[in-house]
């Protein structure tokens, strides 16, 4: 693709994406990729980034999920 090219995906594209994220490999790729842009913004927020409110709410919701995933269960 030439420099300076935008893609832009096409109808088609946009539902094969749709259908890899309802296979396995796709909602554990999509969980990756989410906790990688969860702690980038974590990152962000204690460099001094002020994050809006739905990014702010987002992020306690993975902090959240973060700490019940790494808690130690009880059995």
């Amino acid at each position: 693709m030439p420099q300076g090219e935008l893609w832009e995906a096409t109808p088609r594209d946009i539902l094969r994406a749709e259908a890899f994220e309802r296979t396995p490999w796709g909602k554990k790729m999509a969980q990756e990729f989410h906790d990688y842009a969860m702690q980038c913004l974590n990152q962000r927020v204690k460099l001094g980034y002020a994050p809006t409110a739905e990014e702010q709410k987002d992020l306690e919701e993975w902090r959240k999920e973060k700490a019940q995933q790494e808690a130690p269960s009880a059995e």
